[in-house]
């Protein structure tokens, strides 16, 4: 009986791993990115980003009233005059496609040990898949609170060149009332053992670090301290320094201005934040190819409450001024999400009297979901592991899409899920999706920011 080839490998694998398999996974362990999910459409055009005007998915939006409306004297009066005529101003948004990459990859001599048990060869490569699906599920969901640039966490001291465990800013550190200049540092709870970074000085056109360093270990966050420790297999660049920010390698782009130029998918900070609203200059106003500092534009600005850096406790007075102010904004869209991380849920608990009611409802994953009493209706409470700590969103998630311009799933458009890479005995297989996060009402949410930050309590 003739043994199993690549292509047989490939037509069970095809099979174990069919696109639906793939969905399932993303719903079940993430919560943030399924939210966006249910708002997905598929993405249309899609040149890259060399004219950001003109290329990608292309939409408009009224930032300005047309302001030819005036009271005017009795027809009678030969004096009266018309208000001067003016059309309403629309600008032109562009949404591009961010793709993200997973690479598996089995070795030859794996292959050749396996080829009379086809069963343990899928054991083996069926594992390596699923644990790399969800490693890109976690990306994308961390990614929905981001940036849009990438960064995974910020330098907290300078290197020496020689230490191999660096000291990065700690999230609990974030909102601890001394007005640090950065109030969104995420510690280590983005990074991973294995992970290849490199360093950049700021989010957007950074001047990129010579060298990388691959991840070790990760030490988490401790309960009062104001770091965690990153330890590389080798010292990084001395070249690296404090305040750095840490990236994927290959994620930093030196000509990123912006949400829309830089390669990873756009999230909250970027689209629901402006520059300087979360105590760093490196967010951009530009958002879809559009400037909310330029005038005439301040419409497409969302409402941001925070408080100069200096840390305060979450009060139902300052959830209400949020709501009311972002409905006031939205044209009368009011928030119909509010999302926070469980460190603020557990704050929010502490507010709730016999006169606010909530009634607990069973969610994916186990979680709980309370209400806020906003204007005459609940507005739903979600958490997400991967939220900022000190900051609420109050979304409007109608106004929030997901373009979808490749689905996620098993490269295979040469028939073979596993391939050989060149000049090595191994085979590898990647999974691909090409994205982007984006919001045609950016007015219509707000974020409440500046909140106290503890671990344990």
């Amino acid at each position: 009986m003739a043994q199993n080839t690549l292509v047989d490998f490939a037509d069970g694998m095809k099979d174990v791993f069919a696109s639906e398999a793939v969905k399932d996974q993303l719903h079940n362990r993430t919560n943030a990115f399924k939210w966006f999910k249910e708002k997905k459409i598929r993405g249309r055009g899609g040149r890259g980003v060399a004219s950001a005007a003109e290329s990608g998915y292309i939409f408009s939006v009224e930032t300005r009233r047309p302001a030819g409306v005036g009271w005017a004297a009795d027809a009678a009066d030969t004096s009266a005059a018309l208000p001067a005529a003016e059309r309403p101003r629309a600008d032109k948004a562009a949404v591009h496609p961010k793709w993200l990459y997973g690479r598996v990859e089995a070795s030859g001599q794996l292959i050749r040990l396996s080829q009379d048990n086809e069963n343990a060869f899928a054991r083996e490569i069926t594992y390596s898949m699923k644990r790399m699906i969800t490693a890109m599920s976690k990306m994308l969901n961390y990614s929905c609170f981001g940036s849009g640039a990438g960064e995974l966490a910020r330098l907290n001291e300078n290197p020496d060149g020689a230490a191999t465990a660096i000291d990065v800013d700690a999230a609990n550190h974030i909102y601890d009332g001394t007005g640090t200049a950065n109030r969104h540092d995420t510690g280590t709870r983005y990074i991973w053992p294995g992970m290849v970074l490199q360093a950049g000085s700021a989010l957007f056109t950074p001047t990129i670090r010579a060298g990388t360093g691959q991840v070790s270990s990760v030490a988490a966050d401790d309960a009062t301290g104001t770091s965690a420790t990153v330890t590389f297999d080798s010292a990084p660049d001395a070249a690296w320094a404090d305040n750095d920010y840490l990236f994927l390698n290959g994620t930093a782009v030196a000509g990123s201005t912006n949400s829309d130029t830089s390669r990873v998918m756009n999230g909250l900070l970027g689209l629901v934040g402006n520059d300087g609203a979360l105590g760093t200059s490196d967010l951009s106003d530009t958002v879809h190819n559009i400037n909310a500092s330029t005038a005439g534009n301040e419409f497409w600005r969302p409402y941001i409450r925070d408080n100069s850096g200096t840390s305060r406790g979450l009060t139902l007075g300052l959830m209400h001024l949020v709501y009311d102010r972002v409905s006031e904004r939205g044209n009368g869209e009011t928030p119909n999400k509010i999302v926070m991380h469980k460190n603020q849920r557990r704050r929010y608990t502490d507010l709730l009297s016999p006169d606010v009611r909530y009634s607990p409802q069973e969610l994916l994953g186990g979680f709980s979901k309370l209400t806020f009493a906003g204007g005459d209706t609940a507005i739903p409470i979600e958490t997400d592991d991967d939220c900022p700590y000190g900051v609420i969103f109050f979304l409007n998630t109608d106004s929030f899409r997901l373009g979808m311009w490749h689905d996620l799933g098993w490269a295979n458009e040469d028939g073979l899920l596993l391939r050989n890479v060149s000049g090595e005995d191994s085979w590898e297989a990647f999974a691909v999706t090409a994205l982007e996060l984006y919001c045609d009402r950016r007015n219509a949410n707000g974020i409440l920011t500046d909140l106290n930050v503890s671990l344990i309590s």
